[in-house]
């Protein structure tokens, strides 16, 4: 069975922005600092991990992508709108799978929403999980006897 870790979910939504986005700046971290112009912010916050049946669990991990448009706040606003719109469309259709070892995972929900000049866009992708058994105390070897009714 292939495990799939955190990092492998936000490896595989930066992977997706990188093949769509080349040019564009891509952080997994917010520097603090104003935001550089055409450029990604991508986080994993939360993931939660719930209990199911036996060894299994649920691990939901949600996404957030932040855009910063090309155009700076002080050019003509409707058009970065604009910008922030066709992205967000992009962004629907790339990150509705992503590629993580294993496979592909869909995403199980999608929106945005556009905030002081940037798009935040929101993605959740559900795995499930199963925990390995351990190895159990194997038992000491025993001896069988087998008597039949001619053993006299």
């Amino acid at each position: 069975m292939t495990v799939i870790t955190i990092g492998d979910v936000l490896d595989g939504v930066l992977n997706r922005l990188v093949a769509a986005y080349p040019d564009a700046d891509l952080l997994t971290e917010p520097t603090g600092q104003e935001q550089t112009p055409y450029s990604f912010v991508v986080r994993l916050s939360p993931v939660e991990q719930k209990p199911m049946q036996n060894r299994r669990y649920r691990r939901t991990h949600s996404a957030v992508v932040q855009y910063h448009p090309s155009l700076p706040e002080t050019e003509e606003s409707s058009q970065a709108y604009r910008e922030m719109y066709s992205v967000a469309e992009t962004l629907f259709d790339i990150l509705r799978r992503i590629v993580v070892p294993g496979g592909l995972v869909p995403a199980s929900e999608m929106s945005y929403e556009l905030m002081e000049n940037s798009l935040l866009f929101s993605v959740k992708y559900v795995l499930d999980i199963y925990e390995q058994a351990a190895a159990g105390v194997s038992m000491a070897e025993l001896e069988q006897e087998v008597h039949t009714g001619n053993d006299g």
